[in-house]
């Protein structure tokens, strides 16, 4: 799956990843592995919720489920399936 989708707006972040990997890769959520093995789910939540990232430009990418997984300073988390790369935190603000 290409392009952004918008994260629910009062379900964890982690669990939006978690549904969106889910349907990039034409399985059910629970056919995963847990994505709290991955990324902290509160983590997340602090980083993207917890302040106003969207001026800052943000953003998080990690791998989860053999997909590269990136989310965005507005929440919207982008999926790139079969991706393997480490994961990082890119905050283009500090440039």
């Amino acid at each position: 799956m290409e392009g952004g989708t918008p994260a629910a707006d009062h379900r964890h972040l982690a669990t939006s990843v978690a549904f969106a990997v889910a349907e990039a890769k034409g399985v059910e959520p629970h056919d995963l592995p847990s994505i709290e093995a991955v990324v902290d789910g509160d983590a997340l939540d602090a980083l993207f919720r917890g302040r106003n990232v969207a001026r800052s430009g943000a953003s998080v990418e990690f791998t989860f489920a053999d997909c590269t997984v990136h989310i965005h300073a507005d929440e919207s988390v982008c999926i790139h399936a079969d991706a393997a790369t480490e994961p990082r935190v890119d905050d283009r603000s500090a440039d």
